[in-house]
């Protein structure tokens, strides 16, 4: 049996070293006041226990977490930004080998304005994400060699402008004019090219 000497509450478990209520170090012995205690100044195992050891487990697997609203915002975006590009990138090489390969025996266009495409949608979202695709559509095509590509700020002025792709070409100068539209349903954008 142990006791506190300051509450004087006795706990009959011999594990304890402290008191529950008052945090006191208990001391060992009777349960009359009268009689010795001894102090527990430490606790020493028996010798036929072994020393506890900590089990690490390790493994491999990534726990996933739920994502709040804003998260799952971004990463909605995200993925439909990168599926975007790849469609993107997947059209410039397209148009690019159409223009440097495609024609046969006709005469290759020396000359291309990619015009800004125009956001059906009305998502602010994907307006910004339709500037980017002609902007990088403009990049990709200008690597081509023996392909002039009007710029960026060119072809930029006309956007909001109601005009046909000829009249377009000839103000510009160009043999080829790549109009584009941008439809946003749902999760997914369809972009249409001309």
């Amino acid at each position: 049996m142990k006791r506190c000497p300051e509450c004087r509450r006795d706990y009959y478990d011999d594990t304890l070293l402290y008191c529950l209520d008052d945090g006191n170090a208990l001391l060992e012995g009777p349960s009359t006041i009268d009689e010795p205690a001894t102090a527990i100044l430490h606790a020493t195992a028996p010798p036929s226990e072994a020393a506890t050891r900590a089990q690490i487990h390790r493994t491999d697997q990534t726990a996933v977490l739920p994502t709040g609203a804003a998260d799952r915002f971004v990463s909605r975006k995200n993925s439909l930004i990168a599926g975007v590009l790849g469609i993107l990138l997947v059209t410039a090489l397209a148009v690019g080998s159409y223009l440097y390969y495609g024609r046969g025996a006709g005469k290759q266009i020396e000359s291309i304005a990619v015009m800004p495409f125009v956001n059906e949608s009305g998502n602010a979202d994907v307006e910004y994400l339709s500037d980017g695709m002609a902007e990088t559509l403009i990049n990709s095509l200008s690597k081509i060699a023996n392909l002039s590509v009007k710029a960026r700020s060119t072809v930029f002025s006309y956007k909001g402008r109601q005009a046909s792709a000829k009249q377009i070409g000839d103000e510009l100068g160009v043999q080829a004019v790549l109009l584009g539209r941008l439809v946003q349903r749902g999760e997914n954008i369809k972009v249409n090219l001309e």
